[in-house]
C-alpha cells in the first residue's frame, strides 16, 4: 500500500510480511547503535534482533506500522514500529536477552504510572514503540514523515490516543513538535534496578519519557 512519495527517492506505505527481515535488521542497527539505553546496558546487535522479531512479528497482520523505502533500490529506509497499547506482549517475551530486564522495567514502569490515569482499551490507544532511520538518509525528515502517516493510519482505523515512550532528546524534540505531550518521566540517573543503577552511563539525555497525543483533536 502506497501512501506518499517525498520525491527525494523515498516512498511510504504500510509493512508487509516481506518487510519484516529489512524491518529487524534496521531496527537492530538503530537501537544496538544510537538509543541511550539500551547502548548503557550493552545491548547487541543480536539481541536488539531478537527483540524486535518478538514484537514485529505481528506487525504485518495489524496494519499500523509505517515503514520508508528507497524508490531506486527498494530498501527499507525507516520503520515505525507500532501496535495497540492494550494488546497482550508477545509470546516467548521470557526468552529475550536478561540484558533488557531494566529497559522493560523502566519500560513498565512508565505504562503502569499511565494506565492509573487512562483507561486503556483495545482500539485506543495506538503505540508508537520503535523508530528507526537509516544512517545514510537521515536529515530528510523520514523520522517526522513516518510518525505523521503513523498517526493518520492510527485515526483512519479508529484509534483516539496516540503514545510513544521516548528515549532520547532528539525522539522526544520530533514527537513534541508533532504534537505529543508529556505524561510521565523515569530520570536515567535516578532509576534503579536489583541494587544498581544500569542507565548512570546515559549523561547526554535526561530521562525516558512517556508522551501521548489526542488524535481527535486538531494537528
Amino acid at each position: 500500500m502506497n501512501l506518499v512519495a517525498d520525491g527525494q527517492d523515498v516512498q511510504y506505505g504500510l509493512l508487509e510480511s516481506t518487510d519484516i527481515e529489512g524491518m529487524v535488521g534496521l531496527l537492530a542497527d538503530v537501537f544496538s547503535r544510537f538509543d541511550p539505553p539500551a547502548m548503557a546496558v550493552g545491548l547487541s546487535f543480536e539481541d536488539v534482533r531478537q527483540i524486535v522479531t518478538l514484537f514485529g512479528q505481528r506487525a504485518p497482520n495489524d496494519g499500523l506500522t509505517i515503514v520508508a523505502r528507497a524508490q531506486s533500490s527498494g530498501k527499507l529506509v525507516g520503520v515505525m514500529l507500532t501496535d495497540d497499547f492494550a494488546g497482550p506482549p508477545p509470546p516467548d517475551i521470557d526468552r529475550v536477552a536478561p540484558r533488557f530486564d531494566p529497559i522493560a522495567a523502566v519500560l513498565e514502569g512508565l505504562d503502569e504510572q499511565y494506565r492509573r490515569v487512562r483507561r486503556v482499551v483495545p482500539g485506543q490507544f495506538l503505540h508508537l514503540f520503535m523508530l528507526g532511520v537509516d544512517a545514510e538518509f537521515g536529515g530528510r525528515g523520514i523520522a517526522q514523515a513516518l510518525i505523521r502517516l503513523t498517526l493518520e493510519n492510527g485515526k483512519r482505523k479508529g484509534f483516539k490516543t496516540a503514545v510513544t515512550e521516548a528515549t532520547g532528546n532528539v525522539s522526544q524534540h520530533i514527537f513534541r513538535n508533532l504534537g505529543f505531550a508529556e505524561r510521565f518521566r523515569t530520570a536515567y540517573m535516578e532509576f534503579a534496578y536489583q541494587g544498581r543503577r544500569p542507565f548512570e552511563t546515559i549523561v547526554q539525555h535526561e530521562a525516558m519519557v512517556l508522551m501521548e497525543r489526542n488524535l481527535e483533536a486538531p494537528a
